[in-house]
């Protein structure tokens, strides 16, 4: 029988469970938002509103460290490359102006940890 896989999540080559990196309209709130709120910013190495985020879109990378633990990174992407790339990649959600359902969803990340990303090794191994 095979291992059902969580809504908005993919799982890696290694096997671990991670939710959908995500792409949104850039703006001033949502990268003071990813700075500044304890639900989301332990996530990022880089602090968002450090970096040069000047294009149009912004976009979260999701990963994990190798015990399991959810990371992100935050770059921003021109429109160009978002509709060749992002757009139609099954491992990307698009929230393109719904900043209440990103801000959602990142919060639900943020409270996910090695108890998620690894559901499945146990599993596979029996």
């Amino acid at each position: 029988m095979k291992n059902k896989i969580p809504y908005n999540c993919i799982k890696d080559h290694k096997g671990y469970i991670i939710p959908k990196s995500v792409s949104i309209k850039n703006s001033t709130e949502i990268i003071e938002w990813l700075s500044t709120f304890d639900g989301v910013r332990f996530m990022f190495n880089d602090v968002p509103n450090t970096l040069n985020l000047d294009s149009e879109l912004l976009t979260i990378g999701i990963g994990h460290s190798n015990a399991g633990h959810i990371y992100c990174h935050a770059f921003s992407t021109s429109k160009e490359w978002a509709e060749k790339y992002e757009f139609d990649n099954p491992n990307m959600k698009i929230f393109n102006e719904d900043y209440e359902s990103f801000k959602k969803y990142l919060t639900w990340v943020g409270k996910l940890g090695p108890w998620f990303t690894k559901q499945l090794f146990k599993k596979d191994n029996d």
